[in-house]
């Protein structure tokens, strides 16, 4: 009686469960890092845009 049980749990439970969620984890995330470091350099342009404008500087004054 300790043959059956003990068979078929370790064997296709543990081994399948395992495997499957390191593999979809670490290309997922490789991926988006390359294309996340470029979309935040350009966006640091604009935010320094509205900073130079010297038409809002003469008008505060």
């Amino acid at each position: 009686m300790t043959t059956p049980p003990t068979g078929p749990q370790p064997e296709p439970t543990p081994p399948e469960a395992p495997v499957r969620v390191p593999e979809e984890t670490p290309p997922l995330p490789p991926k988006e890092a390359p294309d996340n470091i470029p979309v935040e350099a350009p966006e640091s342009d604009p935010g320094e845009v509205p900073e130079p404008p010297p038409s809002e500087v003469p008008q505060e004054d």
